[in-house]
């Protein structure tokens, strides 16, 4: 579920902003 959430946010914010937010909330989350 994971994956398929990271594949949708990427999609949704291809802009690049996006992107970068959901980056930070990845390494949060792996700590």
């Amino acid at each position: 579920m994971f994956c398929d959430t990271a594949k949708v946010s990427l999609k949704a914010g291809k802009g690049g902003d996006g992107a970068v937010s959901f980056r930070r909330e990845i390494y949060i989350n792996k700590g």
